[in-house]
């Protein structure tokens, strides 16, 4: 998929707007150059990450989020899972489904991805109590 040199994706670029520096997808930044999707050339691993598509033994995929606790079934690296945006997450901040809604429904479906936001308010509601 892509070649990490350093610990660090090979496609990672630092953009620097006279203020402040940001690293940012060398890949997507061309793709929002030129007008592309970023959906049609970034390989899913990364247009996807933090998220996981685990291919089970059944036939079926489990949908998870890399993290020190995954990381033995994702393959992800330690490195990675450490990612202050994984550990430490904002608050008040969108769940991840809710980040990657165009992701997550462009591979899966509107259809299934309703059916997400269904269950996880249903969970939220649940968890509220």
């Amino acid at each position: 998929m892509h070649t990490i040199w350093g610990n660090q994706c090979i496609f990672r670029t630092l953009h620097h707007d006279g203020l402040r520096g940001q690293v940012r997808c060398a890949i997507h930044a061309y793709a929002v150059h030129a007008g592309l999707s970023y959906l049609d050339i970034k390989p899913v691993d990364c247009w996807f990450w933090p998220l996981a598509l685990i291919p089970l033994y059944t036939g079926q995929f489990l949908l998870t989020v890399h993290t020190e606790e995954t990381r033995h079934f994702t393959e992800e690296s330690e490195n990675y899972t450490k990612k202050r945006c994984l550990t430490e997450p904002i608050p008040g901040a969108s769940y991840i489904y809710q980040s990657f809604r165009k992701e997550l429904a462009y591979v899966f479906g509107q259809e299934w991805f309703d059916a997400l936001v269904a269950c996880a308010a249903r969970y939220h509601q649940r968890a509220a109590r």
